[in-house]
């Protein structure tokens, strides 16, 4: 892995892991129930992503493990395979476990909000990750963590236009 993607992966587990370490809880009761075992072994995360088959998601939920397993807490990955009514059922089965957080990177940025309404029920922090959700939905998630892949595709034709500066290059403009 070259170290500018290290970088970026470490940078987002940082900025992820602050706002559940640093206590999510609006107060006194307002935490997830866990059990004996759960706390015992720490805390138990979720993530939620649109697909693994994409290695920046599997680099993201093993640098996330990773982070989180040094502070003693566990963490469930889940493969929502493009599918939003899946991933709608896996977060409430991440909701019904207890988790203490969970992460989700969108398959339908505008389709969450039930999900999101029912971890605010329950008290889950919800942390979304690579995508947006929708602006009336902001309030109901802890933040976004997002990169900048427009400032990452100018950086890396600038590291290519120095590699060779005869090189002749394309940039492709997709809207999805």
């Amino acid at each position: 892995m070259n170290s500018a993607r290290r970088f970026l992966i470490s940078s987002l587990m940082f900025l992820l892991l602050v706002p559940i370490t640093n206590g999510c809880s609006e107060g006194p009761g307002s935490e997830p129930q866990q059990s004996q075992s759960d706390a015992a072994t720490g805390k138990l995360f979720g993530v939620s992503f649109q697909t693994l088959n994409n290695p920046f998601f599997v680099d993201l939920g093993e640098g996330l493990k990773k982070e989180l397993e040094a502070n003693g807490d566990r963490l469930v990955i889940l493969d929502a395979q493009f599918n939003s009514l899946k991933q709608k059922n896996d977060l409430s089965d991440l909701i019904l476990q207890g988790v203490a957080g969970i992460f989700v990177n969108p398959v339908n940025w505008e389709g969450l909000k039930g999900s999101l309404l029912e971890a605010q029920r329950k008290n889950v922090p919800i942390i979304i990750v690579d995508a947006p959700v929708k602006k009336s939905d902001e309030e109901l998630i802890v933040c976004t963590v997002a990169s900048d892949n427009v400032r990452a595709g100018k950086l890396a034709a600038q590291a290519l236009a120095k590699v060779n500066p005869k090189a002749k290059l394309v940039m492709l403009h997709l809207s999805v």
